[in-house]
Order: structure tokens, then sequence, then C-alpha cells
């Protein structure tokens, strides 16, 4: 069951691909509870079952977000199936999310693994860029990035306490109606 979810998980991401570099995809952005879009992706991947678990810190007055469903759902997806492989089995795997000054929401998945060194964070983000032997296929990073831009939002990896990577991204806040007096 896990080979073939693993399966459907790589053709999916490979059809992301073609979608994402023909232009064939649209954004189809609607207010969001961001607990929602990370609770769905870890239900998605098992992840609940997981040895050392899922944490997850997501303040309750966080504001709606503005997003595609279906495109940051694979975004959770990838970096939780990547915190997953790389946090070794007995340590939990993080979802944090909070405002930003700049009005957004900044969402970060945190494990406890061997981190990313500084010189691969230029690439970790581009196409085929596998770490090693830890079984990735080189294009969830890549998907995440496309995703996360067609947004108009940032991407980027950094250090945790100790050791381990810290994947974060934003996104838009979702614009509050106005109130009538």
């Amino acid at each position: 069951d896990d080979q073939v979810h693993r399966l459907n998980r790589l053709v999916t991401n490979l059809l992301d691909v073609s979608r994402v570099q023909s232009g064939a995809f649209e954004l189809r952005g609607e207010p969001i509870v961001v607990v929602d879009l990370v609770t769905e992706a870890v239900r998605g991947l098992g992840l609940t079952g997981r040895p050392g678990g899922v944490t997850m810190d997501l303040p309750e007055d966080l504001p709606l977000v503005d997003v595609d469903h279906l495109l940051i759902g694979q975004v959770l997806t990838n970096l939780l199936e990547n915190a997953s492989r790389y946090a070794p089995d007995d340590t939990p795997v993080s979802v944090s999310a909070r405002s930003s000054d700049e009005g957004h929401i900044e969402v970060a998945v945190t494990d406890s693994g061997p981190g990313v060194r500084p010189d691969d964070r230029a690439i970790i983000f581009q196409m085929f860029t596998g770490r090693g032997s830890a079984g990735g296929s080189g294009v969830g990073l890549w998907i995440a990035k496309a995703f996360v831009e067609a947004h108009g939002q940032a991407i980027w990896v950094q250090d945790t306490a100790g050791h381990g990577a810290r994947f974060c991204f934003t996104l838009p806040v979702a614009l509050q109606p106005a109130t009538v007096p």
C-alpha cells in the first residue's frame, strides 16, 4: 500500500511538472483556513500514525488565506513527505504557521533530519535535484516552489536549532469583506 501511494504521488508530481511547464494550470483561489489545508495533507499522507508523530502549531486566530486549495495542498504534501523521509522515525515532524508583519501567513514544515547544507540551498528547488539515497524523485521541491510562486509568494529553507531543516513559505491573506455600517 505504501509503495502504491508513493507511486501515485510520483505520477501526480510528474503530471504537475508538465502542467507547470506548459502553462496549463490556472489558480482557483478561494478563502480557506490554514489548519484545514494542513490537516488534509497530513491525513492524505497517512502521517497520523508516524512513530514520531506530527505536531501542529496553528493558532486559531490566523486569518483566512486566499489560495488554490489543490496547489497549496500539493505544496504541503511534498514538504511533509520530504520531512517524514529525512526525519528519524522517533522524532516528530512539525508544521507551524504565523501571521507576518508583511500581511501574509508564513507556514513552516520542520524536521530533525540531516538538514540542507548551505551550498545546496541555491539548487534545492531546482528540478531533479535529489538528495542522496533517500528515495526522492527530485521534483517535489521544484513543484512546491512553482505553486507557491504562482500565488506571488516565496519559499525557502533554513536551519533549525540543533540539526534539521525548516522549509518555509508564505501565503496571501484573504481580503476581508468590507463591513457595512
